[in-house]
């Protein structure tokens, strides 16, 4: 059976669902999994699930590079396919991609970030552009992703591999009907300018302002909200495994996706597959996807007037399911394939 080698540093969160995707997706592989965990998102063993082996990284970046070198050598892998920022820059550094099919999906490029000054921003760009000469396959999260890794002079080739739902296709019913007086909004992650929480504060804030009627949950251990969440009755459920995490987001009725960037994020799908209509920042990142977006608060506060009903909410529910309809099981079968076979692969 050949053999695909997962290599990431950031072992947690929509990365670990990802992946996990792309095994189930692939059983005619063995897959192998190199890896170290965030301490502010811990995996349990369901995490490694469908895996021959796991190997967790050394600490130090020399001690890493060196040991997918030696795990490459020892393996001898089909592909080795790097997982984020950190884990692509390591495996590009100690895999030559004219000896060892090398596939790097960004799950995001470090260079979207919203947090740094230009210049760093720059520098992470010169160093993708500069590592994309040593890659075999792009395998992108998002059109957007692909677009981004089009890369001047590199003939790497570039293909989009789309994130799954929990189901692996988007259910085709919502449940209809509701029994509580206010509109139930949710948010989740982590505590991070990436995932921009105060933007939901803001929104909820908002909210009350307007006079509509909402009770609001954040999914994910405190963001720091404080006394302006407690004021506003926000209620933070503290870090949930997934499971608990898709039981809790069920029992809403929109999610507000508050990312500034992002690769592509499970979150959205997550929300749709459980019947829960999804409402997303307009950031780069949805180019192009008809999902229901909103630019600011105002914005936010506009659209809940307008999902004064159970067919409203179901409606941008269906926009949603609509507009991603072509993250299924089978199209990411297809691309993986082309990803790891080694033919037909192109732009």
């Amino acid at each position: 059976m050949p053999s695909i080698l997962h290599v990431t540093e950031s072992y947690a969160g929509g990365v670990v669902a990802a992946v996990r995707d792309y095994v189930a997706s692939t059983p005619a592989f063995a897959h192998h999994l190199l890896f170290a965990d965030r301490p502010d998102a811990p995996v349990d063993s369901s995490s490694f699930v469908g895996f021959h082996t796991v190997t967790r990284l050394p600490p130090g970046n020399i001690a890493r590079i060196r040991r997918i070198r030696s795990t490459t050598r020892n393996l001898a892998p089909q592909a080795v396919h790097a997982h984020s920022s950190f884990a692509g820059a390591y495996t590009r550094l100690a895999l030559n991609a004219r000896r060892r099919r090398v596939v790097y999906t960004p799950h995001c490029y470090a260079f979207e970030r919203a947090d740094v000054n230009p210049l760093t921003s720059l520098a992470f760009k010169t160093v993708e552009h500069l590592l994309s000469f040593n890659t075999t396959v792009f395998a992108a999260c998002s059109p957007r992703e692909a677009a981004l890794s089009n890369w001047r002079g590199c003939k790497a080739s570039v293909l989009f591999v789309p994130n799954l739902p929990p189901s692996g296709d988007l259910q085709r019913a919502r449940r209809t009907g509701t029994s509580h007086e206010r509109l139930r909004l949710v948010g989740a992650g982590r505590a991070s300018a990436q995932k921009d929480p105060t933007f939901f504060l803001r929104c909820v804030e908002y909210a009350h302002r307007a006079g509509l009627p909402i009770q609001a949950t954040w999914i994910g251990s405190d963001p720091g909200f404080g006394d302006a969440g407690r004021a506003l009755d926000i209620d933070v459920t503290g870090w949930l495994s997934r499971d608990e995490a898709l039981t809790t987001l069920a029992e809403n009725d929109i999610y507000l996706h508050t990312g500034l960037w992002e690769g592509f994020p499970l979150a959205v799908l997550e929300a749709l597959d459980v019947g829960v209509a999804a409402v997303v920042r307009d950031v780069p990142a949805f180019a192009g996807v008809d999902l229901p977006k909103v630019a600011t608060e105002t914005d936010f506060v506009r659209l809940l007037g307008d999902a004064g009903s159970e067919a409203d909410i179901a409606q941008l529910w269906t926009q949603g399911v609509h507009s991603l309809r072509d993250n299924t099981r089978i199209n990411q079968l297809s691309a993986l394939h082309r990803v790891y076979g080694g033919r037909n692969v192109g732009h």
